[in-house]
């Protein structure tokens, strides 16, 4: 079908006689006489056209129409009396006065059929745009390809091509570079933003230094009930406005005002008789009113307190000192006076309770009072902040509590010199940051809201709070201690002056203060900092990872990269990237005016930001060689950036923070080990030491006596960097089950240079040992088959040229013309599976193979081919054997092996977002082409695989036929020696499946060609020698002619006739060939059994719709000739029509066939080993 229309219908013989190009004639002469093979062959059919010509082997098409010339070519030629074809030999050495060497006969393929439909039809494969003209894939775009710069081993040119290809790649990723260079940035935005916002708030002056003048602060004010110093407005349901008057009767009631007034008699000492009678006589006075205010403030205050004194001579009683106004010891002295405080919530009516304060309740045990405390501050966190601050809640918590260790009096003299007395205690007043945790009674907070309201951050009065309490003992002290001092300070009932005079003041020094926005925010932004600067590392992790899942790492292995030479250019290029982002992140922090920038010294943020980026790179690496999914990379790079960050600011900023509540503020050494921790505590302390000391470090001369925490958490960056690097190296190198590559010896760092060389040549000692445990031994120069196998004559005579080219070629250089191809000499290996178990992959395999050759190796899956490719690029080594490529040893030269050879993957290894162009000036660069010639060499290239049209083309927006053909041009860039083709045409349409062929044709030269594929005809068309491999072991060796000539002894008759006439014609057509057969679905069982059946047809056959195959004997197990090819076609041209056959055709057996031949006759023999295996001796 083309164009949605069919175009052609029939079974295969009808379709190829129709319209396929007739036959293929493939010959092997001697490179002299191609030309000489070429001229009698159009002198018998002057329509034959040359389809291949090269080194000796000449394929001619003879068109169907020519099919009775056959028998004129065959006797011009000799081709049946050509006894060498299955003789031992090389296609390439001239054999005798021999025309023909090997030949072999084909009919054209359905593919030739498919081809020639779809172009009569004028269909194009792929986009118009992407046709390439023949003229384009010629042999002189490959000649000028050869000539085109040459290659060097230059480490420049490899980090070239590296920085050039992680530029182009990260130059595309448009996204990804804004993220990276927007994300710092942006968090600079948004605390400039915060500054922007807080100003227009508060006022362009809010930053401005402002002159604050303190006030003296009373001592123990609350403790002199008549002295109304600060007045203050009624903490009850009464206003001052409202203070007991007969509005306030009206409103509240006579009984509630009375219940009121009660137990403000009470607590004056009034009688309840007195004051009722003053009160509803009207005869109540203002002065006692003026009292009644000054009770209603919030009064109330008490101390825990614990007796941990020893009694003994001279020991001071603490006493007691309850709430109910009886006292007793050194409590006793304390000033008190009577209070009517609130005990419910306001709107629950007047319900007080009475106490003289301040009182102290008794604990048995310090920890018993400190644990109250900490159970009564829980059980204020549990309910609203609001009602916090009514009662009964606000009587919760202690003012203070104090622990007395020593009180005592020995002697003492008032007025001597000499005072003998002791006081020893501890306390702590309510400093809890909340200030709805304190009453306003003037200890802790402030009663007065007048004055809060003009100092709101002075609401509460810690250090005031810790004078007053330590005055409040003192002085209680020295009464109980020193009788007179009591009697000095005593004051009468009533005597207010006396009390004024008493009180003590406290004041701070007046002070210049201001509200540093820049402070808050530069605080703020020890969180931002690193999180900014980390936000690179999911992009270095997924670089890394890509190129290891996508197998690019070890394809840039293959055509000659070392890895050292990798890590550098991408550890270089990495933190090149760091560097850029860090210089834009400061350049704006220092244009906004951040403090972290302007008043830090330089050189330590240079060192801070240097360390920070190497070690986020090695970290990049580390957690790289953990990792084989580009996916799974980018997800634990964010969280090791986002996760990791919050983390090690929670621990450096909170938990080890410099606060009054951090449990320890030192960083814990070990925690360093950890490259995000060490970067934010730096971070951290300087920007602490900015906003709140307001002096950022400055003076690196001080900096290890000032602040030596940071001068470790900077050190630790530089050891993080270098223990992160070894450890992702090493892990890279040993992890075991990596999906690609070969996990190398835990030890292998551990061993010197000596032993690995004495390690490698160890690998060819074991040869022996090995071929002792295979099915062939070598007896002079014979092979002896020891177990049923058989060994194929001619894999026998490579075998024995190998050895005599191993002496030669261990001295050889790699101008000797010897040692510029592939031999293998005796190579095998064993892979072993636990303690006992061992798997031959490969099995004693010995091969030449010359320059200017295209050497196909065949096999099953699990057949070897993979091992012996891995060995010859340096994968791992071989067990046992020898082998070298272009002279190199693939043991103790890797390097250079990998370096002239060039590889074409069965799968497309190329990165996406970079062009064809960048492809080829990368691998040029990595096999070392000059840069004066890189731009020559690449159009050559291009030009040779017909792609020079898309080289500004992204490798993604190829179609399936042009990435394989630059799979081929990356294979063939610098000239490489050797080119490994590993399925290149797979998943291709028909004609870019041509177009490729014709490529490796050209591309030949004077390079040796080692191709794999499962399409046989493509083997058939490309090779110039074969090798199939069965169970680790060569089974067949030679020229596809070859090999077609020794396992395919038959001819395929193919016919087509009326279904109804098939006996009829099934026996006439036997009875022309004695000995042919229907069905050789089993050639081997068939060979071995045809001496006996040689005058006997079979019954059995191909038949579908009217179409059998014949296979008729050409040639016997000796070799001698039984049927000759030009005698089928002139019994076919004479007597086809008559026997009723529509149309036929005659080749010589497919490899395919002898493919299966050869495998089935392997297995054959292995089960006659087995059986053998088990009898008993």
């Amino acid at each position: 079908m083309a164009f949605g229309r069919l175009r052609a219908l029939g079974n295969a013989l009808h379709l190829k006689s129709r319209h396929g190009k007739g036959y293929r004639l493939s010959i092997n002469t001697a490179p002299s006489r191609s030309g000489e093979v070429i001229e009698k062959i159009k002198e018998v059919v002057s329509g034959a056209s040359v389809v291949a010509e090269n080194a000796g082997s000449v394929a001619v098409n003879i068109p169907g129409d020519y099919a009775e010339k056959v028998p004129e070519i065959c006797e011009s030629l000799g081709l049946d009396d050509t006894h060498e074809t299955f003789g031992e030999g090389d296609a390439h050495q001239e054999k005798g006065s021999a025309l023909v060497h090997e030949w072999s006969l084909s009919l054209t393929t359905l593919e030739d059929v498919f081809l020639e439909v779809t172009r009569k039809s004028n269909f194009v494969y792929g986009r118009s745009d992407e046709v390439e003209h023949d003229e384009q894939l010629d042999a002189a775009a490959m000649e000028k390809l050869d000539s085109a710069g040459r290659a060097t081993s230059s480490s420049s040119n490899t980090f070239r091509g590296l920085f050039r290809k992680n530029f182009s790649l990260q130059s595309r990723q448009k996204g990804t570079n804004c993220c990276q260079i927007v994300s710092p940035v942006l968090v600079l935005v948004i605390l400039v933003l915060l500054q922007v916002i807080i100003t227009a708030v508060g006022g362009p002056d809010i930053s401005e230094r402002k002159l604050i003048l303190t006030l003296p602060f009373p001592l123990n004010i609350a403790f002199m009930p008549d002295f109304p110093f600060f007045p203050s407005s009624s903490s009850f349901g009464l206003s001052e406005a409202e203070w007991p008057s007969k509005d306030a009767i009206q409103k509240y009631g006579l009984s509630e005002v009375a219940k009121h007034v009660e137990g403000l008699a009470h607590a004056f000492g009034l009688s309840h008789a007195e004051e009722e009678m003053n009160r509803f006589q009207g005869k109540t006075s203002f002065e006692n009113f003026q009292k009644e205010k000054q009770v209603l403030k919030t009064c109330l205050e008490f101390f825990y307190f614990v007796d941990a004194t020893t009694p003994g001579p001279g020991s001071i009683p603490l006493g007691f000192s309850f709430s109910n106004g009886s006292r007793e010891g050194l409590l006793s002295f304390l000033p008190q006076k009577n209070c009517s405080y609130p005990a419910e919530p306001k709107g629950s009516g007047f319900l007080n309770k009475y106490a003289v304060v301040p009182y102290f309740e008794r604990y048995n045990s310090t920890s018993s009072m400190q644990e109250t405390v900490f159970e009564e501050v829980i059980e204020l966190n549990k309910i609203d902040i609001d009602e916090t601050d009514e009662p009964p809640y606000l009587n919760l918590l202690p003012d203070a509590y104090v622990t007395f260790f020593e009180a005592s009096s020995k002697n003492s003299s008032y007025g001597s010199s000499q005072h003998n007395i002791r006081l020893k205690y501890s306390f702590a007043v309510n400093d809890n940051p909340t200030a709805y945790y304190h009453r306003p009674n003037n200890f802790t907070r402030i009663m007065n809201k007048q004055i809060s309201k003009l100092n709101p951050e002075g609401v509460l009065l810690f250090t005031p709070a810790k004078m007053s309490f330590m005055d409040l003992i003192i002085d209680a002290f020295y009464k109980s201690a020193l009788p007179e001092y009591a009697e000095s300070h005593k004051c009468l009932d009533g005597d207010i002056f006396c009390q004024a005079a008493g009180i003590k003041f406290a004041q701070a020094m007046p002070f210049y203060k201001s509200l540093d926005i820049l402070a808050a925010i530069e605080l703020f932004g020890s969180f931002l900092y690193p999180l900014a600067l980390s936000l690179q590392l999911p992009i270095y992790v997924y670089i890394i990872c890509l190129e290891k899942e996508e197998r690019l790492r070890e394809m840039m292995k293959s055509m000659g990269m070392k890895m050292w030479k990798y890590w550098v250019a991408n550890y270089v290029y990495n933190f090149s990237i760091y560097g850029v982002v860090v210089i834009v992140f400061a350049l704006v922090a220092t244009l906004v005016r951040i403090r972290f920038f302007t008043e830090t010294n330089p050189l330590l943020l240079f060192f801070l930001f240097l360390g920070w980026g190497l070690s986020l790179v090695s970290l990049s690496f580390l957690i790289g060689s953990l990792l084989n999914s580009k996916r799974a990379a980018t997800i634990m790079g964010y969280v090791v950036a986002l996760l990791g960050n919050i983390i090690c600011i929670i621990l450096c900023a909170g938990i080890y923070g410099k606060w009054s509540f951090a449990p320890n503020k030192t960083l814990p050494l070990p925690l360093l080990l950890y490259n995000q921790m060490g970067f934010a505590r730096a971070i951290y302390l300087i920007n602490y030491d900015c906003s709140s000391e307001f002096s950022c470090p400055s003076d690196l001369s001080k900096l290890p006596l000032q602040n030596p925490e940071l001068v470790k958490c900077i050190i630790s960056l530089y050891v993080d960097a270098i223990w992160y690097l070894i450890a992702g190296l090493y892990l890279d190198a040993v992890l075991p089950g990596k999906k690609f590559g070969v996990a190398k010896h835990p030890c292998f760092c551990c061993l010197c240079s000596k032993c690995r060389k004495r390690e490698k040549k160890a690998t060819r000692r074991n040869l022996d040992k090995c071929e002792a445990s295979s099915p062939l031994l070598k007896s002079g120069n014979t092979t002896v088959n020891i177990a049923g196998y058989s060994e194929d004559q001619e894999v026998a005579t490579e075998r024995k040229k190998v050895a005599e080219l191993s002496s030669r070629l261990g001295e050889a250089t790699q101008s000797d013309g010897a040692a510029g191809g592939i031999y293998m000499n005796s190579v095998s290996k064993n892979f072993k599976k636990g303690s006992k178990k061992s798997k031959l992959a490969v099995d004693n395999v010995s091969l030449a193979v010359p320059r200017g050759m295209t050497f196909g190796l065949l096999g099953e899956n699990g057949a070897g081919k993979t091992t012996t490719i891995n060995m010859l690029t340096g994968v791992f080594p071989p067990t046992s054997g020898t082998a070298r490529v272009c002279g190199y040893d693939i043991v103790t030269d890797v390097d250079a092996v990998h370096f002239s050879m060039g590889v074409c993957p069965q799968f497309d290894l190329q990165w996406a977002d970079l062009t064809v162009e960048e492809h080829i000036l990368f691998y040029a660069r990595l096999k070392g082409i000059p840069a004066a010639q890189e731009k020559g060499h690449v159009q050559a290239c291009l030009e040779s695989v017909g792609l020079y049209r898309f080289a500004q083309r992204k490798s993604s927006k190829l179609s399936g036929g042009m990435r394989r053909r630059l799979s081929v041009a990356i294979s063939l860039v610098g000239h490489s020696s050797i080119v490994l083709l590993d399925e290149p045409t797979t998943g291709l349409d028909p004609a870019s499946r041509r177009n490729l062929w014709s490529i490796i044709q050209n591309a030949k030269g004077s390079r040796v060609i080692l191709l794999t594929t499962h399409a046989l005809d493509e083997a058939e068309l490309l090779c110039d020698r074969l090798a199939i491999m069965v169970k680790g072991r060569v089974k067949a060796l030679g020229s596809p002619e070859g090999i077609k000539g020794r396992y395919g002894s038959f001819l395929r008759v193919l016919i087509n006739f009326r279904p109804t006439e098939r006996s009829k014609v099934i026996r006439s057509i036997i009875g022309l060939f004695p000995g042919s057969c229907t069905d050789v679905s089993h050639s081997a069982a068939v060979r071995e059994n045809m001496a006996d059946k040689m005058d006997h047809a079979f019954t059995e056959m191909e038949e579908i719709a009217g179409t059998a195959c014949i296979f008729v004997r050409h040639r016997n197990e000796e070799g001698s000739l039984v049927m000759p090819l030009a005698g089928v076609f002139r019994l076919m041209t004479e007597k086809a029509a008559h026997l009723g056959v529509k149309a036929w055709g005659v080749s010589m057996v497919s490899l395919e066939d002898v493919f299966q031949d050869v495998v089935e006759e392997d297995r054959r023999e292995r089960r006659m080993w087995m059986d053998d295996a088990r009898l008993p001796s």
